[in-house]
C-alpha cells in the first residue's frame, strides 16, 4: 500500500482507512500520500470473543504515529464501527472524514445508498467532520458533501525499469464482462479500428465469436504490479470506454507509464481545456462503429507524434498531482 505512494510533505499525520476487497478504491488510496490501513468490508471486523480488540489496536496505531486526521475511503458497517470507537476514544481532537467513491448509477446496489445515508447521519451528529467525493458536483446533489472535488493520484513509479516503448499499435482493455464496463462494445470497436493490430483483454467476451470473427483478440488475464504496468507501457493506448465512472484508476495507471487511455466523459472541469482530455474522451459508448473512429484517432495521434503525446501526459499528471494535494489539504484543513 505504500510502494507506489506519492511522497508529499505534510501528510505524515494522515491515515487512510480503506477496504481490502474494494480494488479500485484500494488502489486510489495506495497512490495517495499518508499512512494506510486496510479493514474488511465483507467479513466481521472482530470476533465476539475479541470485541474491541481490533478497534483498540487501530486506536493504538493512531496514537503511536501521532495521527491527527483519519479518512475513511469508502464506507461500510465495519468503517462505521471504527469511527464510533475512535470518536469515543479521542473525542473531537481527532479529525474524522470520509471520501465517497460511487456514482448515482451504482445506486441499483442498495448498499451504496444505505452507506451514503449513514455517512450523512454521522456528519449531522458531528461524528464525521466532512464528506467529500471523487465524482464532480456531488455537492450540488447532496448538500452534506463538500463542494470541492477530490482528485485521485496516478501511481508514483520512479523505481520501475519498464521496457522501452515498442511502437506497437496494440490496445489493452482491462475490462470486466459486465454492462458498466462495456467490454463487448469496446472489443467490437477495436476489431473495427483499421490501425489497431491486437486487443489484449483481461476477460474473454464469451459468445461474441459466434457473431463476428475476433481476429485481433489476445487474452492476457488479470495482471498486477510490474506485469500490469509493463503491459500498459507496451500498448498504444488503454481502452476504457465504460458507461459509468468517477475517476478510473486504470486510466491513471496507464498515464503513469506514458500511455493514454480512452474513456467516456469524466467531466472534470479542472481538465476540460486539457488537450489530452479532448484526445482521450469519447461519447460514442454504445456504438462500436463510431467508437472505432475515436480509437483510430487516438492511436493515430500516438503513432504520428509520440513525443507530443508523452508531453501532454506529463503535463497533465504534474498539474493533477499538485491539484490533488491542494484539494486534500483544503478538505482536511491541513
Amino acid at each position: 500500500m505504500t510502494r507506489f505512494m506519492h511522497p508529499v510533505p505534510g501528510f505524515d499525520t494522515v491515515l487512510h482507512i480503506a477496504h481490502k476487497e474494494w480494488h479500485g478504491i484500494r488502489q486510489s488510496v495506495a497512490y495517495a500520500p499518508g499512512h494506510k490501513l486496510l479493514i474488511p468490508a465483507e467479513s466481521a471486523l472482530e470476533s465476539e470473543q475479541d470485541e474491541f480488540k481490533v478497534r483498540k489496536s487501530i486506536g493504538d496505531v493512531i496514537e503511536r504515529l501521532g495521527i491527527t486526521h483519519v479518512m475513511f475511503q469508502g464506507y461500510s458497517d465495519n468503517a462505521d464501527m471504527v469511527l464510533i470507537y475512535l470518536r469515543a476514544r479521542f473525542g473531537p481532537g481527532l479529525g474524522c472524514f470520509a471520501i465517497n467513491h460511487v456514482t448515482t448509477s451504482q445506486f441499483d446496489n442498495y448498499f451504496e445508498m444505505v452507506m451514503l445515508d449513514r455517512m450523512f447521519t454521522r456528519v449531522r451528529h458531528g461524528m464525521l467532520d466532512g464528506i467529500a467525493s471523487v465524482k464532480p458536483d456531488f455537492g450540488k446533489v447532496f448538500p452534506e458533501i463538500w463542494e470541492g472535488l477530490i482528485l485521485n493520484y496516478a501511481p508514483h513509479l520512479p523505481q520501475f525499469d519498464l521496457p522501452p516503448a515498442s511502437g506497437s499499435t496494440d490496445l489493452y482493455a482491462p475490462l470486466a464482462a459486465d454492462w458498466r464496463k462495456n467490454m463487448f462494445t469496446n472489443v467490437l470497436a477495436a476489431e473495427l479500428a483499421g490501425n489497431v493490430d491486437r486487443i489484449k483483454v483481461t476477460n474473454i467476451p464469451y459468445g461474441l465469436e459466434n457473431l463476428v470473427p475476433l481476429k485481433k483478440l489476445k487474452y492476457v488475464g488479470f495482471l498486477k504490479d510490474y506485469d500490469l504496468f509493463a503491459e500498459m507501457a507496451d500498448s498504444a493506448a488503454v481502452l476504457l470506454a465504460t458507461l459509468a465512472e468517477c475517476q478510473p484508476m486504470t486510466q491513471l495507471e496507464a498515464m503513469a507509464v506514458g500511455t493514454p487511455a480512452l474513456t467516456g466523459p469524466l467531466r472534470l472541469a479542472e481538465f476540460a481545456a486539457d488537450p489530452l482530455t479532448g484526445l482521450t474522451t469519447t461519447t460514442n459508448l454504445d456504438s462500436p462503429a463510431l467508437l472505432a473512429a475515436d480509437i483510430e484517432r487516438l492511436v493515430g495521434a500516438c503513432i504520428s507524434d509520440p513525443d507530443a503525446m508523452a508531453g501532454m501526459i506529463r503535463d497533465h499528471l504534474d498539474r493533477r498531482h499538485a491539484l490533488a494535494s491542494d484539494r486534500y489539504r483544503e478538505f482536511l484543513g491541513l
